[in-house]
């Protein structure tokens, strides 16, 4: 390692309220917890953190630009572990915040002076961070009450979810179409 510890420090500060905030890898797992179960959510979470590794690695060998695209949290209900987990890596690869993110913490974090002792460091943290928070979502969600609330009001927040991030869609494609 060859980089100060504040390097590290502020990529991990970053990524822990990126990751927290809501978007679709956290409403990807609050969709399994409260669909399907405890075992769901947490198969989520792993998802999403070998995700999130996979979003680091790319950005920090300058292949995160590859992965583009919005996916809209769709309800969960009969998913087990497996299934759940591979449905977070489909979201996470897919997921414009997570690129977004990552493209911001390339302004925070040196990889050109980087080792790769230096890379695998953000990138374990990483991994950590989104593990840890999600399963904290995953069990916070899993419960009776969370389940009874998602069985009768999923179909709202899922409307507005999916009005919000197409609404991001049309800005997006506005800001492109006309060039700024």
């Amino acid at each position: 390692m060859t980089l100060p510890w504040g390097e590290f420090l502020t990529v991990w500060a970053f990524l822990a309220v990126n990751i927290a905030s809501p978007g679709p890898n956290v409403l990807n797992t609050i969709a399994c917890a409260m669909g399907t179960g405890r075992a769901a959510g947490l198969g989520s979470a792993a998802g999403v953190a070998l995700g999130i590794g996979g979003w680091c690695l790319g950005m920090s060998l300058g292949l995160a630009g590859l992965r583009r695209g919005a996916a809209a949290p769709r309800g969960a209900t009969g998913l087990d572990a497996r299934a759940a987990f591979v449905r977070s890596l489909a979201v996470n690869a897919t997921n414009a915040k997570a690129l977004t993110s990552w493209i911001a913490i390339l302004s925070l974090f040196p990889v050109a002076r980087a080792a790769p002792g230096d890379i695998a460091l953000p990138c374990a943290g990483a991994r950590a961070l989104s593990g840890g928070i999600h399963t904290l979502y995953a069990l916070a969600f899993s419960t009776p009450p969370a389940a009874r609330t998602y069985a009768r009001w999923g179909w709202a927040v899922q409307a507005v979810a999916g009005l919000f991030f197409a609404g991001v869609a049309v800005k997006l494609a506005l800001g492109l179409s006309s060039g700024s």
